[in-house]
């Protein structure tokens, strides 16, 4: 969905919702009901969820310039203990 600029008379501007490219020349004014002739404005990128747009710049500048570390990252989970019974050594770890 995008947003759409039309500007009525009496009212000013307001925005329509719908699916790109299906946009009118007019709308009705949705406080007067006049018809609003579209105004081409420029893209409203701005208008996202902010986590989705702070996350997708982050991993954006992690591909291009990824971050420096100075020390080896901890070690994972601990080893498992040896088994006790040697029949159950043969067997595959996880």
């Amino acid at each position: 969905m995008a947003m759409y600029g039309y500007c009525c008379e009496t009212d000013g501007g307001f925005d329509v919702c719908c699916a790109i490219g299906t946009a009118g020349p007019s709308a009705r004014c949705p406080s007067c009901g006049e018809l609003g002739v579209r105004v081409y404005t420029a893209p409203r990128l701005n208008r996202g969820n902010r986590a989705l747009v702070t996350a997708m710049d982050r991993a954006g500048a992690s591909s291009d310039a990824p971050p420096v570390v100075s020390s080896l990252p901890g070690r994972g989970r601990a080893p498992a203990p040896a088994a006790l019974n040697p029949v159950l050594s043969r067997l595959p770890r996880p």
